[in-house]
């Protein structure tokens, strides 16, 4: 019986790994979309302030005569 209980044991043992491998890689797969959103969100926080700069820079120019009263 003892070649059974180190069968079942391997088994077990495999089936644990596997198991934590899995989890490992929902993990890694979890950060990676994490990583991927926060890069994206920062690139639209640059692209906004650009563009929101931008505008700011055009309404300056064109209300100049309000910047001086100001």
């Amino acid at each position: 019986g003892a070649t059974l209980v180190n069968q079942e044991l391997s088994e077990s043992v495999m089936l644990r790994a596997v198991a934590v491998i899995d989890s490992a890689l929902e993990a890694s797969k979890m950060a990676l979309n994490a990583s991927i959103i926060i890069i994206v969100a920062m690139f639209g926080v640059i692209v906004a302030g650009m563009y929101v700069k931008r505008k700011r820079y055009t309404f300056l120019s064109k209300h100049k005569f309000t910047i001086k009263l100001a």
